[in-house]
């Protein structure tokens, strides 16, 4: 009887799943100089089938149970701790965060990440315009967040195309 039940509910739950919610259009990917101005960018997450605003005016990745978002006004970058939802959370109690940088031009370097009030920050060197960035933030929580941040501006598991970063 118990199967019977769900067997007839099946077809309720999947109408409400497919009742022509269109998904999001997907934004247009920011590039290096509306990064570098913090103009408000969005990403679309192809997964999900929503839009996510970055509420610094950053990128926005996916990373680990919520987000980061990268910040960068000329060579400071900020990271910004966000939930699911892309919205902020506390950045308290975050310590051994750092980014690796990834120059186009040059070899790797990790750059320590600096608490900063509800944000991370790190100061690129002078000279270094074109990069990539892996980031890593130990949440308070526990939680190991990751996100890649390219050089486009591009963060994985936000852009729309199969291009490799």
């Amino acid at each position: 009887m118990r199967s019977l039940a769900l067997l007839l509910a099946l077809p309720l739950a999947l109408t409400a799943c497919t009742s022509g919610d269109a998904p999001a259009e997907p934004a247009a990917v920011p590039t290096e100089s509306s990064m570098d101005a913090g103009r408000v960018s969005a990403a679309a997450d192809a997964d999900a089938g929503h839009t996510e605003v970055a509420p610094h005016g950053g990128i926005v990745a996916e990373a680990g149970e919520g987000h980061l978002e990268l910040v960068r006004s000329g060579q400071t970058i900020q990271i910004y701790p966000l939930d699911d939802m892309a919205q902020p959370v506390s950045a308290d109690g975050i310590t051994g965060a750092s980014a690796v940088l990834h120059p186009h031009a040059g070899a790797d370097q990790t750059l320590p990440l600096t608490l900063m009030g509800d944000h991370l920050m790190a100061t690129v060197p002078d000279g270094v315009t074109d990069y990539s960035l892996d980031v890593t933030v130990p949440m308070a929580s526990g939680e190991r967040r990751e996100g890649h941040f390219d050089a486009a501006g591009e963060a994985a598991g936000h852009d729309d195309d199969d291009d490799a970063h």
